[in-house]
């Protein structure tokens, strides 16, 4: 850059001298003519005509000589712009063109002019070049500026997401560097990377377009089939929510497909006219089903109005609520409109609901009952599980327990109440179970005494005989309680399950 603005300087300079030069010797040649006219003439009254010519010309040329003076004394050589100094370099030449062709002033005053327009001119290069130094540095801090910017739009569009953004880019990047001040070197390196990088996004767009058109041809050819299966489904079934499901689903699939617009228009249109066929198929179904919900009303509301009757006048609440459950079922199975249905449905409800308010009332004469009843045998099952400690007949035990057992199964009671007794009794039992092992053990450990004793005391065989006979009846009897035991306690298991 340095070495172009040398050469820009130095040709100012030579254009300056070489003009300067010529006028010099265009005057010198004048003066060389009019000197060889002077010596030529041989007649006074011509050289006395040529003084006065001389005298005028001299006279003019000074007040020019004064006045171009004045100019080059007013010379500015502080300058801020380059066209500033272009023009003050052009008046330059001009004035030195001027002062050079005023031949009748003598050379040294002339010169001495001359000498003070190059000085100034002298001077005027070196603002020049600071000017040029000025502009270069701040050319170069632009291009510092400029510069990633740029790069990164090249960079962006060697790999193109979206060609319309990238390519609005490129224009705008393109217009920012033709109104950023750089060099112009740099300039034009710039402009020609930005229009490669439109012919490689051309290249790219024309690929991404052939690409993007077999795409759509291959997508229409594989969807085509699918929409003409649904719309056949569509048709022919009488489902017709997944009639429609099937179509809205064929329809999102289309919307995520690449498609040209005759082509998606094409089977939006095929689609729309299978939802028009579903409708009208659903609107003749609707008719014939509104005439048949009306048969199906009148022959129906008689029996509602039965089962009603009968639930609000029986006390039979079982029986009731079974005829209206059925009478709900034959509902269902009914066609019917959405207002008959809720019509029916709704009167079975405030049946249901005034039968739950009888029952409740009943149900409180019953809880109330059960209440009295379940004090009653708590006390009784107390007493009966007490008398286990105080007795030791096993017999009037379990007598006692299966009767307080056999009055729970027969008394009113609640679920929770009778579950409560039961349990209490099941305990009873287990502390007779105790009390009767303990009776047993207690009896064999006796007779196994006695019959060492009598062993030892060598005692007849007719005593042990009869000790025998005692020991087996004795036995009998263990067993016999023990069936009894065993047959509460399936007694117990079988109110268990209940």
């Amino acid at each position: 850059m340095n070495e172009n603005r040398n050469t820009d300087t130095n040709s100012d300079n030579s254009d300056f001298n070489q003009n300067a030069e010529n006028i010099e010797n265009d005057v010198n040649k004048d003066k060389e003519i009019t000197q060889e006219s002077n010596t030529n003439l041989d007649k006074p009254e011509t050289e006395h005509i040529e003084l006065q010519v001389n005298e005028e010309a001299l006279r003019e040329q000074t007040q020019q000589f004064e006045s171009l003076m004045k100019e080059v004394d007013s010379l500015n050589t502080e300058l801020s712009s380059m066209d500033a100094i272009k023009h003050e370099r052009k008046l330059m030449a001009e004035l030195k063109e001027k002062i050079l062709s005023l031949f009748l002033i003598p050379k040294s005053d002339r010169d001495n002019y001359i000498e003070k327009i190059q000085e100034k001119f002298e001077l005027l290069k070196v603002t020049t070049e600071k000017l040029k130094e000025e502009k270069n540095a701040k050319l170069d801090e632009n291009l510092k500026i400029i510069e990633p910017k740029i790069h990164e739009v090249l960079k962006e569009a060697e790999s193109p997401e979206n060609f319309t953004e990238i390519r609005k880019k490129l224009i705008d990047l393109q217009a920012e560097i033709k109104d950023f001040e750089l060099h112009r070197d740099r300039k034009d390196d710039f402009f020609s990377l930005v229009q490669k990088a439109f012919e490689s996004l051309n290249e790219k767009q024309d690929a991404e377009r052939e690409k993007y058109e077999m795409e759509i041809s291959e997508n229409y050819l594989n969807i085509k089939p699918v929409v003409a299966e649904s719309i056949k489904f569509a048709i022919q079934t009488d489902n017709y929510n997944k009639a429609r499901e099937k179509l809205i689903e064929c329809q999102n699939e289309l919307k995520k497909l690449k498609l040209k617009k005759d082509h998606l228009d094409e089977l939006f249109g095929l689609i729309r006219k299978a939802f028009e066929n579903v409708n009208a198929k659903q609107d003749a179904e609707r008719e014939e089903q509104k005439e048949k919900s009306i048969e199906n009303y009148n022959a129906i509301k008689p029996l509602v109005s039965e089962a009603i009757v009968f639930a609000d006048t029986t006390d039979d609440y079982e029986s009731a609520r079974k005829r209206l459950i059925d009478t709900q079922k034959a509902i269902k199975e009914k066609t019917l409109t959405r207002n008959q249905r809720d019509e029916l449905y709704g009167a079975i409800r405030e049946v249901f609901n005034r039968l739950n308010e009888k029952q409740d009332a009943n149900r409180e004469e019953f809880l109330e009952e059960c209440n009295q009843n379940y004090a009653k045998l708590e006390i009784a099952v107390n007493e009966a599980c007490a008398y286990i400690d105080f007795t030791n007949n096993l017999n009037d035990i379990r007598e006692g327990l299966i009767a307080v057992q056999d009055e729970v199964k027969i008394v009113k009671l609640t679920r929770s109440q009778r579950n409560e007794l039961f349990k209490r009794i099941r305990v009873g039992f287990s502390q007779f179970d105790e009390k009767r092992n303990s009776f047993i053990k207690s009896r064999k450990k006796q007779k196994e005494s006695e019959t060492e004793e009598i062993q030892s005391n060598t005692k007849e065989e007719t005593t042990k005989s009869d000790e025998v006979s005692n020991s087996v009846r004795i036995q009998k009897e263990i067993e016999e309680t023990q069936a009894k035991i065993e047959n509460i306690d399936n007694e117990l298991n079988k109110l268990d399950e209940k």
